[in-house]
């Protein structure tokens, strides 16, 4: 069996195991699809601004600063703002 092989039919244990587990019987095949295009954009509702410890050094001591509701802020990133005294919001989304 190649590798292929051999990841198809781990899925479709998993998906025969799941199924018996959630007692709906059916369990659908598992194809192989076409490869995934990275150059796909996601939609815009999946975007997300991600604040890495980068762009929280850039920030001056004590500002104050807004976000878009969504925002992730990375663990080191947010230790980057408390030990610098920056306070930050995140914005409401309007309609």
């Amino acid at each position: 069996m190649d590798a292929d092989a051999i990841t198809e039919e781990v899925v479709r244990r998993l998906m025969e195991k799941i199924k018996k587990e959630q007692g709906t019987g059916e369990v659908p095949a598992v194809s192989k699809g076409p490869p995934i295009d990275s150059s796909c954009q996601q939609a815009p509702e999946a975007k997300k601004l991600v604040i890495t410890q980068e762009k929280a050094a850039n920030i001056s001591p004590g500002s104050k600063v807004s976000f878009p509701k969504g925002t992730i802020i990375t663990p080191l990133a947010r230790d980057i703002f408390r030990d610098r005294g920056v306070t930050v919001s995140f914005e409401q989304e309007t309609i």
